[in-house]
């Protein structure tokens, strides 16, 4: 405990090998006895970092410091305290800050307009899709503009925002054109 402690992580009594006794060896029955350390715990941490640049290669330390920090379980009292820091490393949550957003939109068809497609004005693919096709790639809190368009020649659909949002990997929508 102290004002040093960041991030919390497993690090009390973890059953692991053990070579530090040179009279026993590895005999099969005494390699293996429960430590305690931040040498236990260090490596849940960097390997929930290791896990985040090996989906979005650049990050920066601060962009690393960020996501650990705030998708961490808060423990003991809210928010940051000496203790715990900002909480238990939570790689689940963390990865929801680098995982690519992807969208569907499922497009149910009115007297007006029979059929209709849509694409994304910004982002990673603008073609035109049909009903209940699917774009990836999409920032978090990044605003794109879905527009529709005819495929009939009727009506002209309206275009409508849409933002992703942190934990919102996929998202499925249903718009009446």
């Amino acid at each position: 405990p102290g004002s040093e402690v960041e991030l919390s992580a497993p690090g009390f009594a973890i059953y692991t090998t053990d070579r530090t006794d040179p009279n026993r060896g590895y005999d099969g029955e005494s390699d293996y006895i429960f430590q305690s350390g931040t040498s236990f715990a260090c490596p849940y941490a960097a390997g929930v970092a290791a896990l985040l640049l090996s989906i979005d290669n650049t990050l920066t330390p601060v962009n690393i410091d960020y996501i650990l920090s705030d998708s961490a379980v808060d423990l003991g009292d809210p928010g940051y305290d000496q203790d715990f820091g900002f909480g238990l490393v939570n790689a689940y949550e963390a990865l929801q800050y680098v995982i690519p957003v992807s969208l569907t939109v499922t497009i149910e068809p009115s007297e007006v307009v029979a059929d209709a497609r849509w694409k994304l004005n910004t982002g990673p693919d603008t073609s035109w899709k049909g009903s209940g096709e699917t774009i990836s790639g999409l920032e978090e809190g990044y605003p794109y503009v879905l527009s529709f368009n005819s495929v009939s020649g009727y009506a002209q659909p309206p275009s409508r925002g849409f933002t992703p949002g942190k934990g919102q990997n996929f998202e499925t929508v249903t718009y009446a054109v």
